[in-house]
């Protein structure tokens, strides 16, 4: 069987640390069904200092809470990322620190450079450890840290993290390369370094030769140093590299991943956005966390994947991950503080902040379930072994051809040399995972250092592999392993791969008989409580106004204001208002129904000035809240975004769009519970509570939701426990003792995260993947490629809410 399952809070603090707020989180993070935490500084204000004494002192404490409530507790080593600098404090040591990389202009080989931490200088590396991780453990009371599981690094690559090669078109450097290169091959590579970017006699070796040295210095200065503080100190390390998704696009970032992640003993990933991805790269952290370690292997999951994601996408993309063989999962990220840049900052925040929280328990439970089933499956069954073509990449790697390639998931991958080395690995990688295939993978250099011959198979540490496939570009200096490879021609020798009788494809659902089906509409249960999304525009560096109008409004009792960030003041109709905040809250400022203002026609007026602080958030987010419907004087459409493209690819529903002119109103006739934005819903929290009476078939086993949107629907059949509906094909067993009648159906309907938090204005409306450009409506590798500069609209998007009446009833055949 195979590890359980482990689901840890991506612990973003980004506010002043406070030992209470801090506690309760924790209570909300185990209440929610997390097993743990990574605790990670991210726009940390500095109070109390990073890494000071009352910091020290402060965080001791939280993680004596978190071993009283069993949660385990992780260090992230950088406030930010990605790791290496300790914010700012390993520059101030070292003022002269620089990364180097190296460009080809004019048929020379020119060395530039910047003033920055680089991770292939040796001193600077030893800095960062003593200063963060001595740090912790000089720091931290004595049983604090010995509760402290382990260490998180981020994107560490070479110099400073960034893709020298799609950056700069250049290549990393570091002052004793030359030096490195002469004591490891015997040779000088000065007279070399334009085979770096120019195809001519010896490039191969040299470019081999560069890249695997190159990815030497990185292991040991940075991961191999960190990983042997943790093993002196019980703890376990795991690190995530940037670039994983395929060969060519990771080269620049760290040269192989298999020799970096070998030194971290919890292997991990990074997997943005909403869908599931490729079945390669997961693959890299499970396989060499099985051949080297205990199979502890992590992701660093769902980041960017935007508030609109629901609990079906959520429990879908896990699956993918759980079927890679991870099984320690951080959410990317639970936010400490929602303020403004946090809500725009790679939503969502999760679980704190979406709407549907309440589901994430279950949702987590799903997936056990479904690892059980995943084990059920491998149970038995051995792994084949595919061998990527690391080395063959290298050998054919030129810097400018990255040019084209999306820094995000590492796609458009050039139709080089290089670029199709990896991708027709990728692509065979693919082929093994849709015909069923148990695999690892792993490359020639570990192959040649690690693996032993048994009779009959091949050994990596702890893993044995009958049949190995090597991927088409392959290179060896051992012979026997250059034989092996010519004994199996790629991937072609796959007849004999597959288990005997394996099916492929997944198990069908049984069969289900519709018996009968109820049309009567749902009743929308007397709950007026709704907010209205308020946008500032702006006067001046720190000021800004909004108004919104009142049309048959007869109770202005019972609204207020609510603010993300702090401001200076907020006035309603040139009146100021006063606020209050508790720990953790937005500030609510009550609104004295006698100041709103009548202008002509009878409508009434509410002007709103905000008054920003002068080192404060700008661009707050801003919910008036109260008994009312907010409705859209230009009325809705439904809208495929992307054009129809993506999002039509990825299976996205259509959205809904409009121009706006939103007026409030307390006219709640003519409510449609299957059309709630349309009805007066758009920025709604809450979930809307809904019933029916419904007459249940003699013999019908279970029912179903015809179709419903939203996040999720928790329902509850008579006075049976609720349950929660993810999606509409979902069949809800109907309690066993009854046969047939009437029963009341009450259903909560959770709406889309999205429609409070957007980006409402994107072109593109509820993405699979924002960034926080998303929001401002800069273009960046998150958008389409052939979107405008900017792309932003003048419209709201929405996801849709409602609940269609049908409700049917079946048995199981």
């Amino acid at each position: 069987m195979g590890k359980k399952l482990e689901f840890l809070a991506f612990w973003a603090i980004n506010d002043e640390l406070l030992t209470d707020r801090a506690c309760a989180q924790l209570d909300e993070m185990k209440r929610l069904g997390l097993t743990g935490v990574i605790f990670h500084p991210r726009n940390y204000t500095g109070k109390p200092e990073y890494l000071g004494q009352k910091y020290m002192e402060l965080l001791s404490e939280i993680i004596l809470y978190a071993k009283k409530l069993g949660l385990s507790f992780w260090l992230y080593d950088e406030n930010g990322y990605p790791s290496g600098t300790a914010s700012g404090k390993v520059l101030a040591e070292n003022p002269s620190a620089k990364c180097m990389w190296l460009v080809y202009q004019g048929g020379k080989v020119v060395c530039q450079e910047k003033n920055a931490v680089s991770t292939l200088d040796k001193k600077v590396c030893r800095d960062f450890i003593r200063i963060t991780f001595d740090g912790y453990q000089q720091g931290l009371k004595e049983e604090a840290f010995a509760y402290v599981s382990g260490v998180f690094s981020d994107e560490v690559g070479f110099l400073d993290g960034s893709n020298v090669s799609l950056k700069y078109g250049g290549v990393p450097w570091c002052e004793d390369m030359q030096e490195r290169y002469q004591a490891k091959y015997g040779e000088s590579i000065e007279d070399k370094l334009p085979l770096l970017f120019e195809d001519k006699e010896g490039y191969q070796q040299v470019r081999e030769r560069y890249w695997e040295l190159v990815t030497q210095i990185l292991r040991e200065n940075f991961y191999q140093p960190i990983h042997a503080w943790c093993a002196r100190n019980h703890k376990k390390y795991t690190a995530h590299l940037k670039g994983e998704e395929n060969i060519f696009f990771n080269l620049a970032y760290n040269g192989s991943p298999y020799q970096i992640l070998k030194a971290v003993s919890v292997p991990a990933i990074d997997a943005l956005e909403r869908y599931p991805g490729n079945h390669y790269y997961p693959h890299i952290a499970s396989s060499i966390a099985r051949q080297f370690y205990d199979g502890s292997c992590l992701c660093e999951a769902m980041g960017g994947s935007g508030w609109g994601v629901s609990p079906k996408d959520f429990v879908a993309y896990m699956k993918w991950l759980v079927e890679c063989g991870v099984n320690i999962f951080t959410f990317h990220l639970a936010q400490y503080n929602l303020k403004a840049q946090a809500i725009r900052d790679w939503p969502p925040s999760v679980p704190f902040h979406l709407s549907w929280k309440e589901a994430f328990s279950e949702a987590l439970e799903r997936i056990r379930e479904y690892k059980e089933e995943v084990d059920e499956s491998e149970s038995g069954r051995e792994r084949v072994l595919l061998v990527a073509p690391t080395r063959g990449c290298m050998r054919e790697f030129v810097p400018d051809e990255t040019a084209g390639i999306n820094e995000h998931n590492g796609a458009n991958v050039p139709d080089t040399t290089s670029g199709k080395i990896s991708s027709a690995f990728g692509e065979m990688v693919e082929r093994c995972y849709q015909n069923g295939i148990l695999y690892d993978v792993t490359e020639e250099k570990i192959l040649e250092e690690d693996a032993q011959f048994e009779e009959d198979g091949v050994r990596i540490g702890n893993m044995r592999y009958r049949n190995v496939i090597f991927g088409e570009g392959c290179c060896f200096h051992d012979q026997k392993w250059e034989q092996r490879r010519k004994e199996f021609q790629t991937e072609h020798k796959r007849t004999n791969v597959l288990p005997e009788g394996e099916a492929e494809g997944k198990k069908r659902n049984p069969d289900y008989r519709l018996l009968g089906e109820d049309v009567t509409e749902w009743k929308i249960l007397e709950d007026k409580e709704n907010q209205c999304l308020l946008e500032l525009t702006k006067e001046g560096s720190t000021g800004g106004h909004c108004s919104i109008v009142f049309g048959q409004v007869q109770d202005l009792q019972d609204m207020h204001l609510v603010i993300s960030d702090p401001v200076e003041w907020v006035k309603v109709n040139g009146h100021r208002i006063t606020g209050s905040r508790t720990q953790g809250a937005w500030e609510s400022y009550p609104v004295p129904a006698e100041q709103a203002k009548e202008e002509s026609g009878g409508s009434q007026v509410l002007r709103i000035e905000v008054q920003t602080l002068e080192d404060g958030e700008k661009a707050p987010f801003l919910f008036l809240r109260g008994k009312f419907l907010v409705k859209s004087g230009r009325g809705y459409e439904e809208k495929e975004m992307l054009s129809g493209r993506s999002h039509r690819e990825k299976g996205e529903a259509k959205q809904l769009y409009t121009q706006g002119d939103f007026f409030l109103t307390s006219d709640f006739g003519g409510v449609r519970p299957d059309a709630l934005v349309q009805s007066g819903f758009p920025f709604r929290e809450r979930p809307v509570l809904l019933e029916k009476k419904v007459q249940i078939p003699k013999d019908a086993d279970y029912l179903s939701l015809s179709a419903f949107d939203g996040a999720a629907v928790r329902l509850r059949i008579g006075e049976e426990a609720p349950v929660w509906v993810f999606c509409a094909d979902e069949y809800i067993r109907l309690p066993r003792k009854r046969d047939g009648g009437e029963c009341l159906l009450r259903a909560e309907l959770y709406p889309s995260t999205y429609n409070m938090y957007g980006p409402h204005h994107h072109m593109d409306g509820d993405r699979y993947l924002v960034s926080p450009a998303q929001y401002s409506g800069e273009k960046n590798f998150a958008d389409a490629s052939d979107s405008p500069p900017n792309t932003l609209v003048s419209g709201f998007h929405f996801v849709k809410l409602g609940l269609v009446a049908n409700v049917g009833f079946f048995k199981k055949c």
